[in-house]
């Protein structure tokens, strides 16, 4: 063995393994154990892996064992490979994932001096670095590139390989190798600078080159050969393997293995959950993706798909970016767990619903972007940034993309990107698409009307455990459906869309619109047995409607729904221009054979002008709606104002809305009621529109000057502004720009950056002394600077064109700790509230951490900062609040978690029944917050059918308060009295209020 380094290096120059791919090489290895081939990887794959290590490690030891223990990794992987693989992508995230595990074990066996070097105090400024610290960033930073990017990167730059070897061994054109390369490069230096390093390329480029001609001793090399050869005899590696490079090959080799068992559980425990919405009006397809140059593993059983050991990241790692790529792993199988090949994956990414669009989702759909292989696996990389930053309850936007594959003779499978990102590689069952839906329209008459346009809405899986006979019987589905079911978007808040403009919208099914033809018949294939499709119906002379249809036969009649009534609804006696509510309330449920009544429509025409100088109003969407029924249907204005809208249901009469699309359009939310005419001839409608301002702008991080998407912007007019018109939500424009209509005057633009966790710096906003211009401004404003980063008074003259905008992030300091338990022990896996300054705005966000450290940021002297920490399986809580002592100090933080206090009892009205279905909010008083302002905290939990509640998430020393929300129906809030308000807990300790009485709190 001493002389296998010296052949090898003869055999490299005389062509002998030049020519062989890693492929090949580990091929070699892993049927006859070949030692030249494994060293021919080691010898070209070691220097990358060991200036991960160095950069990772300052021992020299621990970089060694680091070194040692990836490639035995690769030696217990070797034959899990199939196909073309790019190992040195692999090998680089393994290296990683090896030396940051060595430095937590280092971090154990040392005392903490370490640590405390490591949790030294952070300022806003960006200050030096040494070559030697920033490798360390620099890793972090490669391995979080999107993976086409990353590939090129430790190829080309890390590896020192030609460009023209590369692109053979990824499969790519030089030239698409060289425009990943130049992405990648491009986004590292963004991402340097972002965290106040501000390298240029000259320096990145010096770094790279220093890490592609590290030596590795030839000593090392041959260890390592022998290492790898022993790890076949466990007996003999003891002997060749340092104890810790074991220890890590065991422990990461481990984690692998958890990650498969724990996303195998996963997917059996939330399959049942699952659900994709068809789209409404989606865009034509995109050229096909294929999975080239994918890493082939083999198919296990198909309960326990394979973990993505390489691409996906550890759970909780990068959960919070709303940037980026986040790599997506799954296997497809067919109803008896058989991998389905050839099946086709499609991402519709997350829109916030508004009604300012024709339909938000539809810009958000893909094409296909990936095919299974043989084995029925996919992979891809789904653009975070394409969704919405924020989601409207706190969750990150992204998270609520959704992932769907279909296949010849199925119904689609789906899945949210967070339970991937959450939890690696899932495996996505199809349904039998066995039981088609027949149905037929017929008008008031019962004559069939042909033409008719039929569309899926959404498509809904219902939980198991459901009376699915009992509920088609009932003709309605419960309108709790968040507790029994998911939906893909958002049916309920849907609204019909402009259907001229995309007849033949795409879904995962390939077709989404059927016609019914002269018998006014149609069928609809691809929903899925014992699934529930929302069904739109539009056209053929006739009004729009909705139904809801199950793939069950009905084994009797549904009962009929009765016609829902807005003033019964919501106690009006007369019109109200307000209402709001376009979207179809008391749906028909029935079987998937059915006959459809499709009442008689009455069209409106109209024209929408600016008000004051009559100019027309191009472009702007309008939606006419009869009340009754909450059937809405929607048109676009044309360059003279002009609209029509057919389909909307005759009534007694209707309510035209005009939303306008924020930064777009120039004028403000407009809502009229117009009386009905005889007969079914149109009526013609006159709208004026109030006129606002366009105001558009960015949030720019003062300390690297960088554009940073907003997460959310907010205009407030000032208390003493009287023009007409109020702001609506922000848009969000090209280049991380946003946009607001604004009315004319003084008010107040607060902006949130798109950042969480570790990649929030920023400060929060509050009111500065030198922008009190009156009294009144304290009181209105101090409330709304919460939750946002910045802001920035404005005065607009009326008449303004166009006004542009940019509003500061002030970096702030950061402070790392750890949390320890009663016996001083680590605790990972917490939840964390109050990491940055926006964790505090009132949704009660929380953020996992995967690590018993964490890292505090945004701090800012003169406002303290309240941390709270929970851990529900072990039921620990703690808190801590730090004061301007603890921001100049570099002490490490560190907070001891106690057992959580709790509170039980039964909740009860006035007579003694229980308050069944009634649910308990706790909310948490921030000391930096305006008084009287509360945080949303933890999970709500709901009364039981005897009124009995348990609430275990009371954290001592921590100023807490019991909301109580109304049953379903009854609307509004209780007051429990004072046992609920304020209830101190000493740790542990479980409170009996026994029974407590509430009260209707009556509405102002």
């Amino acid at each position: 063995m001493p002389s296998v380094p010296q052949q090898i290096d003869r055999l490299f120059a005389e062509g002998t393994l030049t020519g062989l791919s890693d492929a090949e090489l580990l091929g070699r290895f892993a049927s006859g154990r070949d030692a030249m081939a494994f060293d021919a990887l080691v010898a070209r794959h070691g220097p990358m892996v060991l200036g991960v290590c160095r950069g990772l490690l300052n021992d020299p030891n621990d970089a060694e064992d680091a070194f040692q223990a990836t490639f035995l990794i690769l030696v217990r992987k070797a034959g899990t490979f199939r196909g073309p693989v790019a190992l040195g992508g692999w090998l680089y995230l393994t290296a990683r994932r090896v030396a940051i595990r060595a430095n937590v074990a280092a971090a154990r066996r040392r005392a903490y001096e370490r640590r405390a070097a490591q949790m030294a105090q952070m300022t806003s400024e960006p200050g030096g670095s040494t070559r030697d610290e920033l490798l360390s960033i620099l890793h972090e930073e490669i391995a979080r590139l999107p993976k086409k990017s990353r590939l090129a990167v430790v190829l080309c730059d890390l590896q020192g390989t030609p460009q023209d070897q590369a692109s053979a061994e990824l499969r790519l054109s030089e030239r698409t190798l060289r425009r990943r390369l130049s992405e990648g490069r491009e986004r590292l230096r963004a991402r340097l600078a972002g965290r106040g390093l501000g390298q240029d390329q000259a320096m990145l480029a010096a770094l790279c080159l220093r890490e592609a001609r590290i030596t590795v001793p030839t000593a090392w090399r041959s260890a390592t050969v022998r290492a790898a050869l022993a790890a076949f005899e466990p007996a003999a590696a003891a002997g060749t393997v340092s104890a810790a490079a074991m220890a890590l090959t065991r422990e990461v080799s481990r984690t692998m293995l958890l990650q498969k068992l724990t996303l195998a559980s996963a997917v059996l425990a939330t399959s049942c959950l699952l659900a994709w919405g068809a789209s409404a009006a989606l865009l034509p397809p995109e050229p096909e993706v294929t999975n080239q140059g994918a890493a082939k593993a083999p198919a296990p059983a198909p309960a326990a798909p394979k973990a993505a050991e390489s691409a996906v990241p550890p759970p909780g790692s990068d959960l919070a970016a709303s940037a980026g790529m986040h790599p997506v792993r799954g296997q497809v199988l067919d109803p008896d767990g058989k991998p389905v090949p050839d099946a086709k994956v499609y991402v519709r990414h997350y829109a916030e619903i508004r009604w300012n669009e024709i339909d938000p989702m539809a810009a958000r759909q893909k094409g296909r972007v990936a095919a299974t292989d043989a084995e029925g696996r996919f992979h891809f990389e789904l653009d975070k940034g394409a969704s919405d930053g924020s989601y409207n309850s706190g969750e990150i936007g992204w998270h609520k993309a959704q992932i769907a594959v279909t296949a010849p003779g199925f119904a689609p499978a789906w899945i949210e990107a967070g339970d991937t990102a959450k939890q690696g590689e899932m495996a996505l069952r199809l349904v039998r698409d066995d039981v088609p839906v027949l149905g037929r329209v017929l008008d008031s008459q019962g004559r069939p009307v042909a033409g008719v346009v039929v569309r899926i809405r959404a498509i809904c899986e219902v939980q198991e455990g459901v009376d699915l006979d009992a509920m088609l019987a009932s003709g309605a589905m419960d309108e709790n459906i968040d507790n029994r079911s998911r939906y893909y978007g958002n049916p309920l808040g849907a609204t019909t869309p402009a259907w001229q403009a995309d007849p033949s919208p795409l879904w995962p099914g390939d077709r989404n619109t059927w016609t019914t033809d002269g018998d006014g018949r149609f069928e609809v294939r691809g929903v899925g047995r014992d699934r529930i499709a929302r069904l739109e119906f539009h056209g053929g002379g006739v009004a729009d409607g909705t139904l809801d249809v199950i793939a069950r036969p009905a084994k009797a009649s549904p009962k009929a729904r009765p016609r829902p009534n807005l003033r019964k609804e919501v106690g009006l006696e007369g019109r109200d221009a307000t209402f709001l509510g376009y979207y179809p309330q008391g749906t028909q449920l029935v079987g998937a054979t059915f006959d459809y009544i499709a009442g008689p429509t009455k069209p409106i025409v109209g024209v929408v002008r600016l008000k004051g100088s009559g100019k027309p109003v191009e472009g702007a969407i309008v939606r006419g709606a009869d009340p009754g029924t909450h059937t809405a249907v929607t048109a676009r204005t044309d360059a003279e104002g002009r609209f029509r809208l057919d389909g909307v249901p005759k009534g007694d009469y209707y309510q035209i809305k005009l939303d306008p699309r924020p930064g777009i359009d120039p004028f403000f939310r407009h809502a009229e009621i117009i009386d009905d005419t005889e007969g079914l001839k149109p009526i013609e409608a006159s709208v004026e529109v109030s006129p606002g301002v366009i105001v558009t702008g960015r949030l720019v991080d003062k300390a690297t000057g960088r554009v940073i998407p907003p997460a959310d912007v907010e205009y407030n007019k000032a208390p003493d502004n009287l023009a007409t018109g109020s702001a609506l939500a922000f848009s969000r424009l090209a280049d991380g720009a946003f946009g607001l209509t604004v009315p004319p005057g003084r008010g107040m633009i607060a902006g949130a950056a798109a950042a969480e966790g570790k990649d929030d710096p920023y400060v929060g906003a509050s009111l500065k002394a030198a922008d009190r211009k009156q009294e009144s401004d304290e009181k209105f404003y101090k409330f709304k600077t919460v939750g946002y980063h910045t802001y920035r008074f404005i005065d607009i003259p009326a008449d303004s064109g166009p006004v542009a905008v940019d509003l500061e992030l002030t970096r702030g300091l950061s402070r790392a700790g750890r949390l320890t338990d009663p016996d001083g022990r680590p605790v990972v896996g917490a939840r964390a509230y109050g990491l940055s300054a926006r964790d505090w705005s009132g949704t009660g966000r929380s953020q996992p951490l995967d690590a018993e450290t964490f890292e505090v940021g945004g701090l800012e002297s003169g406002h303290p900062r309240l941390l709270v920490f929970t851990h529900g399986a072990r039921r620990l809580v703690g808190a801590a609040v730090l004061e301007e002592e603890d921001l100049k100090s570099n002490t490490p933080l560190e907070v001891k978690l106690v057992p959580s206090g709790a509170i039980k009892g039964r909740l009860l009205d006035d007579d003694g029944l229980p308050w069944a279905g009634a649910r308990l909010d706790v909310t948490m008083f921030d000391p930096d917050r305006p008084p009287g302002f509360a945080c949303s905290f933890g999970e709500p939990v709901t009364v039981d059918a005897q009124g009995h509640f348990l609430v275990d998430a009371f954290v001592p020393g921590v100023e807490t308060e019991v909301m109580i929300i109304a049953p379903k129906g009854a609307r509004g809030l209780l007051d429990g009295g004072n046992a609920l308000r304020k209830p101190a807990l000493k740790p542990g300790e479980v409170r009996d209020l026994g029974d407590v009485k509430a009260k209707k709190i009556p509405q102002q």
